[in-house]
């Protein structure tokens, strides 16, 4: 009789995974995925969005058409650059909505804050890739072709490569704050 008392008074263990949480992380890693079956109608956004830094970056007019910008309307030289899908800034995005929404089916990660990363860290890949976009209309504007061709496959990925590889701790580091606060105010078990 009082191992069963024991076994009644013992503290119940949270389940690992609760539903809505694990709704919640299904529902962003489905977001992503949409995010990739749409990736055309965003680049076509995202385009609208970079020609005007690209008008601001390089002091002329631009504008886009589907996932094309130009700029330098209006002068002797107009040029264009084209958004593909491995340029978009949802390549850098869709892997960052996958990270959170596991981090979310995963009771030990406060939802606020998984959030806050994800939204902070999404902020800073577009910000990464837009100047990279910047940097690319800069150049090509400055330099030509050669000028371009050094942004985009050199200067220029290396540095979203490191705003993603920031942004993929920065979630984590983020996500975990609340682990680590729940682990200081735990009291250490005796064994």
């Amino acid at each position: 009789m009082s191992s069963d008392n024991a076994t009644l008074n013992m503290p119940r263990r949270k389940s690992t995974l609760a539903p809505g949480r694990v709704l919640s992380g299904l529902l962003l890693i489905a977001v992503a995925v949409f995010f990739m079956l749409k990736q055309t109608q965003f680049r076509v956004i995202e385009a609208r969005l970079t020609a005007q830094v690209l008008g601001l970056v390089t002091a002329t007019r631009s504008y886009s058409i589907g996932s094309s910008m130009f700029f330098g309307v209006g002068t002797p030289n107009v040029e264009a650059i084209g958004l593909t899908t491995m340029c978009s800034t949802l390549i850098l995005v869709t892997p960052l909505l996958i990270l959170a929404g596991f981090l979310l089916m995963i009771r030990s990660f406060a939802v606020k804050w998984v959030a806050l990363g994800l939204v902070l860290t999404v902020a800073l890949v577009s910000v990464c890739n837009m100047i990279r976009f910047a940097a690319m209309g800069f150049a090509q504007r400055t330099w030509g072709r050669p000028g371009f061709n050094f942004v985009h496959h050199y200067a220029g990925s290396v540095f979203v490569i490191l705003g993603f590889v920031a942004a993929f701790i920065l979630l984590l580091k983020i996500a975990a704050h609340s682990r680590a606060r729940s682990n200081r105010a735990q009291p250490a078990a005796d064994d």
